[in-house]
């Protein structure tokens, strides 16, 4: 007897935004699997000051704090890789929501530099509140997603 297995669907999720006051919907729909995208993970911790990627490729690693020092001079204290591990930190002098520093328009240039790299945001992961009876901000992971199909439409 023999045995045919039949392949797993890929579904790609999409977010469809409702105007009155109800939250989006997600819809799922099939895709082609993608077994050459990179993904990895951008987050802010709770004070502001650390930007952490996880697992970024190494042109993103490389260059953005170049790029945001560039951008915002003085704003930027230090950027280092965790040995033995592929976390980019990038230290902020002062917090992400210091007086002086704009922080939709310091967000937009990291997106604007990933974009640049052939990356997405695919996602945003909302964290547990934190505080007292959940009070205060909500953090998110960032998810960004590359493909080999979009490296080489961009050379």
């Amino acid at each position: 007897m023999t045995h045919h297995r039949t392949p797993i669907p890929r579904y790609l999720i999409l977010a469809v935004p409702y105007t009155q006051f109800k939250p989006p919907r997600l819809v799922f729909v099939k895709a082609p699997a993608d077994p050459g995208a990179h993904f990895f993970t951008m987050m802010i911790n709770g004070a502001g000051d650390t930007i952490e990627f996880v697992d970024p490729p190494a042109a993103v690693s490389q260059s953005l704090a170049l790029s945001l020092r560039t951008a915002f001079p003085h704003r930027i204290k230090s950027d280092n890789v965790a040995e033995g591990q592929n976390v980019l930190y990038i230290y902020l002098k002062k917090g992400i929501d210091a007086p002086g520093m704009d922080k939709n328009l310091f967000l937009a240039h990291i997106l604007k530099f990933i974009n640049d790299m052939a990356f997405k945001l695919d996602a945003s992961v909302p964290l547990a509140r934190r505080g007292i009876l959940g009070l205060g901000s909500r953090r998110e992971v960032w998810i960004f997603k590359g493909s080999p199909i979009w490296w080489t439409a961009q050379r």
